[in-house]
């Protein structure tokens, strides 16, 4: 996966961020809406990038665990704000 792979969503997909009480971003396929609950913004960070790996692997129609998407998030996040 390329980084602008993860651009070329956000193309596709709305970003809303709304107020949730039991998750901090979700993904809803059919009507191609990510969902971000307002926080600290290394968090919302955090979140946009999981819930675009989310979008990503969805499209390709290869299943991935939460475990799986939060340790290739941390991965992609460290690269992109701190290795530059």
């Amino acid at each position: 996966m390329k980084r602008r792979d993860l651009i070329d969503i956000l193309c596709d997909f709305d970003l809303i961020h709304r107020d949730m009480l039991d998750v901090l971003g979700k993904i809803d396929f059919d009507a191609q809406i990510i969902y971000i609950k307002p926080q600290i913004r290394k968090d919302m960070r955090d979140t946009i990038i999981h819930e675009l790996l989310h979008a990503y692997y969805y499209n390709l129609g290869v299943e991935r665990t939460e475990e799986q998407i939060e340790k290739e998030t941390i991965k992609l996040y460290n690269q992109i704000y701190k290795n530059g």
